[in-house]
């Protein structure tokens, strides 16, 4: 209803969790940030800049309640109006030129080199013992004799 009041409240002193839900709510619906320090006159103002975020300057008028200043948990408490029953029309932005860089890799994208970069897996039975299952040590064991098989060739022909 037009005029009526929401209260927002978490118990997180946790930025994304409380300013930047209400700077989203702003931007999104038709709502204002009320100050109630008529009400309730202790705590914090929200944070309008931290950092890198920058947020609405009214964000200001909510209150954060930090654990070792006012000796509860933190809470964080925004109490925002509704201006309006209309929903604002969100700006849609054409995505089809964003997306230039972007492809969905298939096959009409596979290449000659990238075919040529494919590996062949042996047939079961070429390579002794890999037609059953391997542990560490038995592949090691395999690699060394196959290591060990190619130095008596070379050893062999030179």
């Amino acid at each position: 209803k037009t005029g009526g009041y929401i209260v927002y409240s978490t118990c997180s002193i946790s930025l994304e969790e409380n300013e930047a839900v209400v700077d989203a709510a702003l931007k999104q619906r038709n709502v204002e940030v009320v100050s109630f320090t008529s009400s309730v006159n202790f705590g914090v103002e929200g944070l309008a800049k931290f950092r890198d975020r920058r947020f609405h300057p009214s964000i200001s008028h909510c209150r954060r309640y930090y654990p070792h200043m006012h000796n509860m948990d933190g809470f964080f408490v925004a109490k925002l109006k509704k201006t309006s029953n209309e929903i604002p029309q969100r700006v849609k932005q054409d995505r089809s030129k964003m997306s230039d860089h972007i492809k969905n890799w298939g096959e009409e994208h596979w290449s000659k080199e990238m075919m040529d970069t494919i590996m062949d897996f042996p047939e079961p039975g070429q390579v002794p013992g890999l037609n059953k299952a391997m542990n560490k040590k038995e592949r090691k064991k395999i690699k060394r004799q196959l290591v060990l098989q190619e130095r008596a060739k070379a050893a062999e022909a030179a």
